[in-house]
């Protein structure tokens, strides 16, 4: 009599294969249907590219004010114009305000200083979001101290709303 080994040993491939795939399925579902939150698990960060600025410290407040502290990082003294954040394109329903540009115009920030701005609630309402995370994308309208040339650093946020 013949010994099937091969065909064992496939047949148990397919079902642990067919196992792994049925988790897997599950898991997407539970992420996709909103049960399991991943962004919830991911840091707090805001990055502002080309090392022209450094966030310092930064906070998002269920009321809808974002208050963010930039360092100048550029070498000379610039001259802040505008800092804006717009919600990042798969951002559902946050942060979907247009008018979500700092209070503060026009502010000269020494080299290695730090300048606040802060965002107010006028932004978006963030109530039903405290605890969650929300991303948006910076952008800061600058030019150097004595110049005309207008330049824009971008960068991005991703922080826990908090009450």
């Amino acid at each position: 009599m013949k010994k099937k080994k091969g065909q064992v040993a496939m047949e148990s491939l397919m079902v642990y294969g067919i196992a792994l795939l049925i988790v897997a399925l599950a898991i997407g579902a539970l992420i996709y249907f909103g049960v399991l939150d991943l962004g919830g698990m991911l840091p707090d960060k805001c990055d502002i590219k080309g090392g022209t600025f450094t966030c310092k410290e930064y906070a998002v407040f269920g009321d809808g004010n974002i208050q963010m502290e930039i360092q100048n990082s550029y070498g000379k003294t610039v001259t802040v114009s505008k800092v804006q954040i717009n919600p990042e394109e798969d951002s559902v329903g946050i942060l979907s305000a247009t008018d979500c540009v700092a209070a503060e115009t026009d502010v000269t920030i020494a080299n290695g200083n730090t300048g606040l701005f802060k965002i107010p609630d006028s932004c978006a309402d963030l109530e039903e979001f405290v605890g969650k995370k929300i991303r948006g994308e910076i952008a800061i309208t600058w030019n150097t101290a004595g110049s005309q040339i207008t330049k824009t650093s971008y960068g991005s946020l991703q922080a826990t709303v908090s009450e």
